[in-house]
């Protein structure tokens, strides 16, 4: 059988296949790393549309992550929501029991105790000169007195019909104690807080 030389001529000039096209319609598919790059940095130096099947690719990727990784996420988030809820995670717990004054007033917390429903201070008066305590306040309990507190002396400070929560709670309060010196006569007060378990 013989062809014409127009014919062959024709044949010559026949494009190659597209062999990209056969590969699933993905212009990056296969090849090297560098003929994958060099292709890609070409696309995106054309005005063509980005190859939907790339996209398919980074969403199936991402899908195949979330499926991976999602439930134990889940689990993690699910736990720490427990914790707190519970409040094993609450800042409060590890907070030490305390009982702070500044130390301009001379007043200082020997020993304390809470409970849900009272409150008992055991204070010193070190400041060098005589007062007389006329109210604590310990959050939203409060109670007055009337007792002189002279210098270098202790005394215990009951408070009762408090509301500071549930026993084996542990709690932080501002406390404010106000009082008279007794040479001046002027009226202050020292602001501080209480940290402690309710027993």
């Amino acid at each position: 059988m013989t062809y014409s030389s127009s014919a062959t001529a024709n044949i010559a000039k026949r494009p190659a296949a597209n062999h990209t096209q056969r590969d699933g319609g993905c212009p990056l598919r296969g090849g090297t790393l560098s003929t994958i790059t060099t292709r890609r940095v070409a696309w995106r130096g054309t005005a063509a549309k980005f190859p939907k099947c790339l996209l398919f690719r980074k969403s199936q990727a991402a899908m195949e992550f979330l499926m991976t990784y999602g439930w134990a996420i889940l689990v993690v988030l699910a736990a720490i929501v427990a914790l707190a809820y519970f409040g094993v995670l609450s800042p409060s717990r590890f907070l030490p029991e305390s009982c702070t004054l500044p130390s301009t007033s001379g007043l200082a917390c020997l020993d304390f105790t809470l409970s849900p429903s009272a409150a008992h201070l055991f204070l010193v008066n070190g400041g060098g000169r005589d007062l007389v305590v006329n109210n604590i306040t310990i959050g939203t309990c409060s109670a007055s007195f009337t007792n002189p507190f002279a210098d270098g002396t202790s005394y215990l400070f009951n408070l009762t019909g408090c509301s500071f929560g549930s026993a084996g709670e542990k709690v932080k309060k501002p406390l404010v104690v106000s009082y008279t010196d007794v040479s001046s006569g002027f009226s202050k007060e020292a602001a501080g807080s209480i940290t402690a378990s309710l027993s």
